[in-house]
């Protein structure tokens, strides 16, 4: 039996391949993409697969009619031995189609989430163990959705997130998971964290702030540590007696400047987001696109130039 995992990729995602890995027995084929359109789900799967795992990315219910004709076709197939498929998310729709178990939890982890599911034995994977490291990955996982933990070098949560940065699809390779718990290389741990240091401090010096209404906007560019960032510019501005804080990091795409929101936790993200321009996520964390940042940029030099030429 074979699994095809569709991952976000996001650090989640790239862990529960490591995850999956040391549960089932089943062999696990993992793809990570930045979205997923259900409608093109065969493309994931092989005349191997018996189960298909989507975690991290949103379902609408309006691409039930598509996912149900492909659910069909699938079924129908008999060279592909399709069973089932599992859907785990923090947002968006439930998929409500036979044959489909589809949970979504805003509040924990899609990594726990996924664990728990499989760890009651009532999965097409019948009964799972899971050794220590498995129990101390989800564990800290956890931690870090929630933003939860302490805030150092060693810090077990951050190192994950730092490393799956660097490795991506490739993070089973740095973190092993034993009898003895999780590890990983600790030099290079501690490089990551340095640099990690180094560019927080460099995107923070050019953020811009605005006291609206008692609470605190920040905006700024970066590519990179967003939570890290947001996180720490919300507690400065907690500490200095300002409660509200929004943060908006914006990372700049083909098209329209993506933005990502992070809010102090008597705000609601997805409430900003949608409120600015109909963006999307959960009351923790969402995204939206605002303007087209690169293209303003273009023609305000093509305008000066144009009087020089």
């Amino acid at each position: 039996m074979s699994v095809a995992l569709i991952a976000s990729n996001t650090m989640f995602g790239y862990y529960s391949k490591v995850l999956l890995t040391s549960m089932i027995e089943d062999k696990v084929h993992a793809t990570f993409v930045r979205r997923l359109n259900f409608a093109e789900l065969e493309e994931y799967v092989t005349d191997e697969t018996t189960t298909v795992i989507i975690l991290g990315h949103p379902y609408a219910n309006s691409q039930e009619s598509s996912l149900r004709e492909v659910l069909t076709k699938l079924d129908i197939d008999g060279n592909i031995p399709f069973t089932q498929l599992i859907h785990v998310c923090n947002w968006g729709d439930t998929i409500k189609l036979p044959g489909v178990v589809s949970i979504v939890e805003e509040e924990t982890s899609v990594t726990k989430a996924l664990s728990d599911y499989i760890a009651t034995g009532s999965s097409i994977f019948g009964e799972t163990e899971m050794n220590v490291g498995a129990r101390k990955l989800v564990n800290h996982l956890e931690s870090y959705h929630q933003y939860d933990f302490m805030h150092h070098r060693t810090s077990q949560p951050l190192s994950l997130k730092l490393i799956a940065d660097a490795y991506r699809g490739r993070v089973d390779q740095a973190v092993k998971l034993t009898d003895e718990g999780v590890t990983f290389d600790y030099g290079l741990r501690d490089s990551l964290h340095e640099q990690m240091e180094e560019y927080i401090y460099g995107a923070i010096d050019k953020v811009a702030v605005e006291l609206v209404n008692g609470t605190i906007i920040a905006v700024l560019h970066a590519e990179n540590y967003h939570n890290e960032i947001a996180h720490k510019i919300m507690s400065a501005y907690q500490q200095a007696g300002y409660q509200n804080v929004i943060v908006l990091i914006g990372k700049e795409t083909r098209g329209d400047d993506m933005f990502h929101i992070r809010v102090s936790d008597n705000l609601d993200a997805e409430s900003v987001a949608k409120h600015l321009n109909n963006g999307k996520g959960n009351k923790h964390a969402s995204t939206v696109f605002l303007g087209k940042h690169r293209q303003a940029e273009i023609n305000i030099i093509k305008a000066k130039m144009a009087n020089y030429l």
